[in-house]
């Protein structure tokens, strides 16, 4: 029996730079053929939420979460089907190229989904190289 090489993780992937193709909702759900509210859902249920400065561990999954104290820490969202991040004070921006694999290439929008919240580090350094190869 042969055995198939292994394929190459996320950071080894991301290792050969492709320039991140940043887009906003409306372009994803023109993309995906969706509606901007069936977009919005969609999204929704992917997004991980996480404290900046906070632990390891997503606050919630889904919706953000509503009724925090006046002094929580700041939210990140990070929606990994899509490399979508949403940063304090700012509006969602996704990656077309990974928009358009959860429609064309299922595989790949599983990869990306499985990713965990403990490999957030390593999304913010793919993330990085990717923005610094576009320079």
């Amino acid at each position: 029996m042969t055995t198939l090489p292994s394929p190459p993780s996320l950071s080894v992937a991301a290792a050969a730079h492709r320039p991140y193709h940043p887009c906003d909702g409306k372009r994803a759900a023109a993309i995906l053929h969706l509606s901007l509210p069936a977009w919005d859902a969609r999204r929704a249920r992917s997004t991980l939420w996480f404290e900046l400065g906070g632990a390891e561990t997503p606050v919630a999954t889904g919706t953000r979460p509503r009724e925090r104290a006046a002094d929580a820490l700041p939210l990140i969202g990070i929606a990994p089907p899509y490399l979508g991040v949403c940063l304090p004070g700012s509006t969602w921006v996704f990656d077309e190229h990974a928009v358009t694999a959860t429609r064309d290439d299922p595989l790949l929008a599983v990869a990306l989904a499985a990713q965990h919240a403990s490999g957030l580090p390593d999304y913010v350094r793919q993330m990085r190289a990717l923005l610094e190869d576009a320079r």
